[in-house]
This record gives C-alpha cells, structure tokens and sequence, in this order.
C-alpha cells in the first residue's frame, strides 16, 4: 500500500516494462494485493485523478493476465502543502481501504499546520496514515512526537527499507523502536525501483520483532 510502480509520473518506475518487472517480483515475493500509490505534490509531481488513473490504465490489463490472483488497485502518497489541503476541503482525495488517506511531510521539518490538517482529515471522514514515520530526523530525539499522533488517530506505516539500512542507523532505530512498542499499522516497500526491492531481499529483523511485524499484515 506504499510503492510508485505506476509508469511515468512520479520518480518511481520510468516505464511499463520497469512497471511490470517491479509487480512481476513483489508477486514472486508473496504479495497478494498491491496498492499504487504515486505521489501527489504540486511543485514537482502535479498529479491528479487523471494522470493516475491514465497511468494505471496503461499497465492494469496486463497485470490483470500475467498475474490474475493479484488484487491492484491504486491510491496516492499526498505531500502536506495548500494543495492537498484544497483537495481535502472537495473531498477529492484518493484513499486505499475506502477511508484511508497516505500522506507525507517534508524532510526537514514537520508541516506547520499539521495538528490542525490530521484534524480536518478526521473530520472529513478519512484516516491518515503518516508514511515512513522512521525517516523524518525532526523525530529522532522526539519519538514520542510519533506516539502522540498514533495515540490521536494517525495511523503509521513503515518502509521495511528501514531495516535493510537504507535510511541509515538512526533511521532502523527509530523503526525499532516505533514497531516494538505495538505503535505501527503498515508496512510497505515504497519501492521506486528494482534496487529497492533487492534491498528487501535481505533485510534482516530480529525474531523478537515477528509478531509486531504479523500484526501489520493487511
């Protein structure tokens, strides 16, 4: 429920082919359901239901034959900025799970109104779900930021690339710590590219971890 395996309009798969390798080995993995999730900024990825659906239209069929048992659909990943805030005021978003609505702040510092934006994504009927929580380093001193807004309804979904180090030591630690506090709801690849899912071939988790880890299965 968190990859960019659409062709062509985000920074993940550049193509169909790329978009089909990257389907055809998360299938070879054991995914049963795949929910793209391309990103949605209006300064470098100004995309909409249009170009989303356009681009899983160009590759659904053929997923839908070469792999018939696998459930795809599609959602996005909205960057928190004035236009995800008008989309949400039209109710023009994109969920996965009928309600549930991924977003994303930028690197260097929270969004400024995001109190207030959780709230307005709760009272327009819609779960949040804040993406890859372990790789914002405003949180790294402060994860109980993070617990604060699981504990007011924002759901938080973690890259397994967290734990094939991908987001360095400060970021698997936070992953560590957010997953083994019961604190986290998904857990996605957010694979760009094939790079990404080789990672995930070798991630390695401690066994103490496996439960918390089932219980994010959807």
């Amino acid at each position: 429920m968190h990859n960019h395996v659409l062709p062509g309009i985000d920074d993940g798969s550049p193509d169909i082919e790329s978009s089909m390798e990257l389907i055809g080995t998360m299938v070879d993995a054991g995914y049963k359901r795949i929910v793209a999730t391309p990103h949605i900024y209006k300064e470098f990825y100004p995309n909409s239901r249009d170009t989303v659906s356009e681009a899983f239209d160009t590759i659904a069929e053929k997923v839908k034959e070469k792999h018939p048992q696998l459930s795809f659909s599609f959602a996005a990943e909205y960057f928190l900025d004035e236009h995800f805030e008008s989309l949400l005021d039209q109710k023009a978003l994109m969920p996965f799970r009928d309600n549930h609505v991924l977003i994303e702040q930028g690197f260097f510092a929270p969004y400024k109104k995001l109190k207030e934006v959780i709230f307005n994504i709760q009272t327009k009927g819609y779960v949040p779900v804040l993406a890859h929580p372990e790789r914002y380093p405003y949180y790294y001193a402060k994860p109980e930021k993070l617990q604060e807004l699981q504990e007011n309804g924002v759901l938080l979904q973690l890259n397994l690339l967290a734990f094939a180090n991908r987001y360095g030591k400060e970021g698997r630690q936070q992953a560590e710590w957010l997953l083994s506090r019961g604190l986290v709801s998904y857990l996605g690849t957010d694979a760009h590219r094939m790079e990404h899912l080789q990672l995930l071939s070798q991630l390695k988790v401690s066994s103490k971890m496996l439960p918390q880890i089932e219980a994010c299965t959807w």
